[in-house]
């Protein structure tokens, strides 16, 4: 299903053995969008700490009840590799915190079964075993020196097509089942005398510009203020998705 990180931010986490703190944004790559960490911030310690836990390190996410369940302990938690979440996070710190989870590195050449045995315990045996069977994550070939965005830094990100600016970026949807971000939500009420949110696709998306702060698209602006009207309040349908696609005569990325 199709939600807003919006939807996904300040969710309760809860390990094995108790509550830990909530979801504060999370980190996606800007070549295959897999989300690669979520970033949480732990409550209940005597000093302030974000820790970086991939999403293969999830049992489970209750939006309704604003609840997402990590299948480890929160001493394992609390003692992850450190990372300034202010500053883009680089393949080396990336490689630090999958080294210390357990998992597979989403570059890998080929999706394998992820490794969790490191952290497992007889209480999450029968889930961590599910864990295994799952491949990684999103895995496609990867630069080497990618550094990942993070939702709270592509909110200051501008959109432009191939003739000027449309909007900057309010939110992304991502796929709560694969981890892919699949649309970027864009606010046009600078830019246009009828204010409104639309959605980008990002296969739409040709390159994103961290320099600049500016995520660059293949549409137009005559095109974007003409496409089909969005509405952040109504859950995204696959009726809506395929009316966008094909009002922008684009293939969608369920039927590749």
């Amino acid at each position: 299903m199709l939600r807003s990180v919006e939807d996904l931010k300040s969710c309760r986490v809860i390990c094995l053995d108790g509550h830990f703190g909530e979801v504060k944004h999370i980190y996606f790559d800007d070549e295959t969008w897999g989300i690669r960490f979520i970033v949480i911030e732990a409550t209940g310690w005597n000093d302030w700490q974000e820790v970086c836990v991939s999403p293969l390190s999830i049992g489970g996410v209750d939006f309704e009840a604003g609840v997402v369940t990590f299948n480890l302990t929160k001493r394992q938690m609390k003692k992850s590799p450190p990372i300034d979440t202010g500053r883009p996070v680089s393949r080396l710190q990336e490689t630090k915190l999958f080294n210390y989870y357990g998992c597979k590195p989403y570059w890998a050449a080929r999706a394998t079964p992820t490794h969790m045995s490191r952290f497992a315990s007889e209480d999450s045996r029968l889930v961590l075993e599910s864990l295994r069977l799952r491949p990684t994550l999103h895995v496609k070939g990867s630069r080497e020196n990618i550094h990942l965005l993070s939702g709270r830094q592509v909110g200051s990100f501008s959109v432009s097509t191939t003739d000027g600016i449309i909007g900057h970026v309010a939110d992304v949807v991502f796929d709560d089942e694969a981890w892919v971000v699949r649309y970027m939500t864009v606010d046009t009420r600078d830019w246009w005398d009828s204010p409104r949110e639309v959605l980008v696709s990002t296969d739409w998306v040709e390159r994103v510009d961290s320099d600049c702060s500016t995520v660059l698209t293949s549409l137009t602006r005559d095109a974007v203020e003409h496409c089909p009207a969005y509405v952040d309040a109504i859950p995204l349908s696959r009726m809506y998705e395929t009316q966008l696609h094909n009002f922008y005569g684009r293939e969608a990325y369920w039927s590749r």
